[in-house]
């Protein structure tokens, strides 16, 4: 299901890696099958943490906004990690 995503975190890791903040529309979910997958070693050593943009962040469930939303994260700043969201939003007018 999120072989992709794995995918992804890994390049990210070994191309831009270490400190990195990933933003995921479920990154509860991510979270955790990085930590059941094979990357977990180096995704922890690399220092990385995983974060859900702020859509997401609050229709979702108390305890998981508390530790994987964007607003809690104290190096995130203000962005809502949303901004393919706000694209594809913006193009929805051009099909009419």
């Amino acid at each position: 299901m999120f072989k992709y995503s794995l995918s992804m975190v890994n390049q990210a890791l070994k191309v831009l890696s270490p400190c990195l903040l990933i933003a995921y529309d479920i990154g509860c979910k991510l979270s955790t099958m990085i930590a059941t997958s094979s990357l977990n070693s180096m995704f922890a050593a690399s220092n990385s943490c995983i974060c859900m943009d702020a859509f997401h962040g609050y229709t979702h469930n108390y305890a998981c906004q508390d530790w994987n939303h964007s607003n809690s994260i104290k190096w995130a700043g203000l962005k809502d990690f949303g901004t393919m969201e706000h694209i594809f939003s913006s193009s929805n007018q051009l099909t009419l």
